[in-house]
């Protein structure tokens, strides 16, 4: 299964991409589950979509994971859910704990990590 996040402009825009998904995945006989929120769109599918990859994450944990399979000496965490910057700072901190050769950079970093939610539904992904 394939897990992708799609961010629009307005809800029309939104709208109109789940229509496309819902006619494309009819005429080549796959599946997907989605969720929405506001002017964000989650897909849980069968077939691989153009899109940000994201991962699902119960904890943090999960996230630090995905990360150990991923090549990188520099990351920035940014979140857009409540209590963002404490997020960030958390989710920042156990990144450096289990990933020691691992550093932060704010300013220039070579991924950034992004969590945020739509309704019950955690997930991430990196840039």
């Amino acid at each position: 299964m394939f897990t992708k996040i799609f961010y629009f402009k307005n809800r029309d825009e939104l709208h109109k991409k789940i229509r496309y998904f819902k006619d494309y995945f009819l005429k080549n006989e796959g599946e997907f589950i989605y969720k929405e929120q506001d002017t964000k769109l989650i897909i849980i599918s069968s077939m691989d979509l153009e899109g940000l990859d994201a991962y699902l994450f119960k904890d943090y944990l999960d996230i630090i994971k995905i990360l150990k399979n991923k090549n990188f000496k520099t990351f920035a965490v940014r979140s857009k859910r409540k209590n963002s910057q404490q997020e960030n700072k958390l989710l920042g901190e156990l990144i450096l704990k289990n990933l020691q050769d691992k550093k932060v950079n704010l300013e220039n970093p070579e991924i950034t990590i992004y969590v945020d939610q739509i309704k019950d539904m955690n997930y991430f992904y990196i840039k």
